[in-house]
């Protein structure tokens, strides 16, 4: 291996490094900190750390917001966005994070551009849970990826020859006494997926957490494997699948999770507000509970529905309606039966409101 010495410095720690004679391998220039990979490196490795951890975030916010905007422009916005962010921004972002560890609150914050840009990807709101886009959008944690580069140069390091440097280098830092970063840090990756493997760690805690938002992940299906795509969410960007992905997720903007234009949040259903009635507003309750929408209900079938089910059960009726095999004619028929159902609520609950300002 050679050594390109015009783009090479040795980090000084204390004392000038003496040259030795006939040998040229020190004569390099010596100094207290550098620049490489856009981080400042210094004599105290804590410093450049976290150094490399911002700027791992600075890139991540960066390469969404790019990608984003050319998303939109592009001819199919999901595709686009799924394919640059997987084979161009986490690589970017990840560069050089084999060997630099990447603290964990910094990870938590790429995790969230990743959720930021899955739900671009599936046209929900920020307010949607971000477990949604790990399972439904095609793109992983960034953590994920992170742990699977660190582990990835790990192996090729243990089957390179001894002679090598680079695996000198490995074996004096595995072997040492002290407590180097990189094993530190390679260490706790290795506890935390060892029992499992990375893959079936991740996919089980992608579940794990689905399990703890039952408000809002009951009715999408488990994450199966890595980077899983929900087909039919994912295969197009227009309303129709904004409006399937928005009651799939309970994330239906009816002013029950955040205020709606016009009107504040409100906990409870309007129209039963209004009628002197106490009922918890959400999705279910919408589309098979508000017994002030039953003419509604009759006009677009959902009575029928309810009664070729035989049930009353609403949560059981919602839970029909959506999840189960249908051709995408079906589908597009529910959302619009469903979206209709929505606008004339919030049409409804508005005048009420204008009523009681007036």
């Amino acid at each position: 291996m050679s050594v390109n010495k015009t783009k090479s410095k040795i980090i000084r720690i204390g004392k000038l490094v003496n040259r030795l004679e006939n040998d040229d391998v020190f004569d390099f220039d010596q100094v207290m900190a550098c620049k490489y990979l856009g981080v400042i490196i210094q004599n105290k490795s804590g410093t450049y750390f976290n150094d490399f951890s911002q700027t791992c975030v600075k890139k991540a916010n960066a390469c969404r917001h790019s990608i984003m905007q050319k998303a939109k422009e592009s001819w199919d916005a999901k595709h686009v966005a799924r394919e640059l962010w997987n084979k161009c921004a986490v690589p970017t972002i990840l560069y050089g994070a084999e060997v630099i560890p990447i603290r964990q609150q910094e990870l938590q914050k790429l995790n969230s551009e990743a959720s930021s840009l899955g739900k671009f990807i599936l046209q929900l709101p920020k307010t949607t849970t971000n477990m949604t886009s790990f399972i439904m959008a095609g793109v992983d944690t960034i953590e994920y990826h992170y742990y699977k580069r660190v582990l990835g140069y790990k192996y090729r390091l243990e089957k390179m020859n001894d002679s090598m440097k680079v695996k000198k280098i490995y074996n004096y830092i595995m072997s040492s006494d002290k407590q180097f970063g990189y094993r530190v840090n390679l260490n706790k990756i290795e506890q935390k997926v060892s029992v499992k493997g990375l893959d079936q760690w991740y996919v089980d805690m992608i579940n794990h957490q689905r399990d703890l938002h039952p408000s809002s992940c009951w009715l999408i299906p488990k994450k199966q494997y890595p980077g899983d795509v929900n087909t039919w969410l994912s295969s197009k960007y227009d309303d129709t699948s904004r409006i399937y992905a928005e009651f799939l997720t309970m994330n239906a903007g009816l002013g029950n999770r955040a205020p709606v234009k016009t009107f504040h949040q409100h906990k409870l259903c309007q129209l039963c507000v209004y009628k002197n009635k106490a009922h918890k507003l959400n999705e279910i309750h919408l589309l098979f509970g508000c017994e002030y929408l039953k003419r509604i209900y009759d006009k677009y079938g959902i009575t029928k529905f309810a009664r070729d089910l035989n049930s009353a059960d609403t949560v059981y009726l919602y839970k029909k309606f959506w999840n189960g095999k249908f051709t995408s004619e079906q589908i597009l028929e529910k959302v619009n039966i469903a979206d209709s159902i929505r606008t004339i609520y919030i049409q409804t609950v508005k005048e009420i409101l204008r009523g009681h300002d007036g």
